[in-house]
């Protein structure tokens, strides 16, 4: 008997330390994946509706003078963008930075506190990397869930909840007694599968919620260790305060965190994971434990939620850091306040998404729109997109694509990627219509706007498009909004000269092999477009492109409106 016990202890400590030498090659590998992914684009597969749902549910307070709405998303490819700024670590700071991301502040003080965070960042790369290894557990995918535990009435069936504490009870009395008699034994496979009915057809209806509280032992778990390091990056008073408040919830929670796979399959893993499910049936401990914890939770969801924002805050603002680290060239907003002179000044701004672009520079005072000519590719749509991503940057990770970026608090707005809702049987010109209703609604509403516009009313007749689109730009540019519109229509200039600066991006046709765009931006009108001469060099029968030529000059000589 003793010889057995003794080759069980044996193989036991073998166990513990094979789990322990996992455990140590694990956050060995960990800690140098996160210091050579630092200032590196971070290819994720991620799930924006997932990501999402923080902002949809439970958006932290940002000071946010508005929410970008989905247009505007779409325009400027809002998606992508985020994709290039998610240098995050965990599940929660990709939710606390996407739901940042998507709410403009008006505090300048708000702007600089997160500049000097991304600073320190920047300026303490071992503390960084211990606040990732702290976090860097919250990286399952039932993460995404516990914003679900801040907003919404948990799943609660009083008879479900007592009839499995008294399932419970009965299968640690069955299991006790087939240690003294094994016709318990019966007793206990009976109760295992009904149990097994119990745990699934119950797991059914609280999957995603108990899939939450699963995660949230880990989250304070992290937490415990971020407070742990001196850091700004988290108000250390509050957290504490925060922390000691959800002690209770962490123990009810404790049995169900378990996730042995979470630390590396292998074999020995594999048993430890089976017998943890079979525990977790046999005596209901994820439905008893979710049942005893909703109480605990309805009285300390706002710890809870304090404790989720402090680790999303951390996060996003190390992963701001890192972003700003990829870029050739940055810098940190500077807020116009209300007695200043209101220009809004932007140089050497470029595009995130685009190789080697091109840099512009431009200067906008208020009560003066900005109007831009040019052909197709010359660069126009592209430089308002520059414009409208360097706004939202500016008041919402305090990092400008620009050597310069002065603005005052605005609220953004676009409508560049209009197109038909088959779904809905609307036209393009009535999508349209609807979205620059938006906008003179947003302009009563609010006195700081930024309205950038593609192609007007594109969806109609010449005449009427041009006389629509200048009606709305004078209406917009009202003197408390800002307006930038790109346009072919080479007319609003004569008929916005008023209130709008010219300005065009222009190529050059070197010849017949070749098309130069230098994507400069330039004041003024353009002369003389391109668009024939694009014909020739794409090689159309000369007899067109001919009679296109002449076709232009006798409108010029009729003035004829086009």
């Amino acid at each position: 008997m003793l010889g057995y016990l003794s080759i069980g202890l044996i193989v036991l400590c073998l166990i513990i330390l094979q789990l322990f030498y996992a455990s140590k090659k694990t956050l060995k590998n960990k800690r140098t994946a996160l210091q050579d992914s630092w200032g590196k684009v971070h290819s994720k597969n991620r799930q924006l509706n997932r990501i999402a749902l923080l902002h949809e549910l439970a958006p932290p307070d940002f000071a946010a003078i508005n929410h970008i709405d989905e247009e505007t998303r779409n325009d400027i490819d809002f998606s992508s963008l985020f994709d290039l700024l998610d240098h995050t670590t965990s599940k929660v700071g990709q939710q606390y930075l996407y739901a940042q991301l998507l709410s403009p502040t008006g505090s300048a003080d708000l702007i600089k506190e997160r500049a000097s965070l991304i600073d320190w960042v920047t300026e303490h790369p071992a503390e960084r990397l211990e606040i990732q290894m702290a976090i860097s557990n919250l990286d399952s995918r039932q993460v995404y869930n516990i914003p679900l535990l801040f907003s919404e009435l948990l799943p609660f069936t009083k008879k479900m909840s007592i009839a499995s504490e008294i399932l419970k009870w009965v299968a640690i009395f069955f299991t006790i007694g087939a240690f003294f008699d094994l016709r318990f034994i019966f007793g206990v496979a009976l109760l295992f599968f009904v149990n097994l009915v119990v745990h699934y057809l119950n797991k059914k209806h609280i999957q995603q919620h108990l899939s939450a509280f699963i995660q949230v032992s880990k989250l304070i778990s992290s937490a415990e260790k971020v407070n742990a390091i001196q850091t700004p990056l988290v108000d250390h008073p509050i957290l504490a305060k925060a922390l000691n408040g959800v002690k209770k919830l962490q123990k009810n929670l404790g049995m169900i965190s378990v996730d042995p796979f979470g630390k590396g399959y292998n074999e020995t893993m594999a048993v430890l994971g089976l017998l943890g499910e079979y525990l977790k049936i046999m005596f209901l401990v994820e439905v008893n434990s979710y049942y005893n914890s909703i109480k605990e939770l309805t009285d300390k969801k706002d710890d809870l939620y304090k404790v989720y924002c402090a680790l999303g805050k951390a996060d996003a603002t190390i992963a701001m850091a890192s972003f700003k680290a990829t870029l050739p060239h940055s810098s940190t907003p500077l807020m116009i306040a209300e007695n200043e002179k209101q220009v809004i000044e932007i140089e050497d701004a470029f595009h995130p998404l685009i190789p080697d672009c091109v840099v512009n520079s431009i200067d906008i005072p208020k009560g003066r729109g900005t109007l831009i000519s040019g052909s197709n590719m010359s660069g126009k749509t592209s430089f308002i997109r520059t414009i409208g991503i360097n706004i939202l940057f500016a008041q919402t990770i305090s990092i400008c694509l620009a050597k310069k970026c002065k603005i005052p608090p605005l609220r953004l707005f676009s409508s560049i990627r209009i197109s038909d809702d088959v779904e809905e049987g609307k036209s393009y010109y009535i999508q349209e219509v609807e979205r620059i209703h938006d906008f003179l609604e947003a302009a009563n509403d609010y006195k700081g706007n930024f309205f950038l516009l593609d192609e007007m009313f594109k969806g109609t007749n010449t005449l009427e498009r041009v006389a629509a689109a200048s009606a709305v730009l004078s209406h917009l540019n009202d003197g408390n909004s800002y307006v930038m519109v790109a346009t072919h229509d080479i007319e609003l200039i004569e008929l916005l000269k008023e209130g709008f600066d010219p300005y065009y991006f222009s190529e050059e046709i070197q010849n017949s092999e070749s098309i130069y765009f230098d994507h400069k931006i330039k004041k003024g009108v353009l002369q003389e477009g391109n668009a024939i001469r694009l014909l020739d060099f794409f090689q159309f029968p000369k007899s067109v492109v001919k009679e296109a030529f002449e076709q232009k000059e006798k409108m010029k000589k009729r003035k004829t409106v086009f």
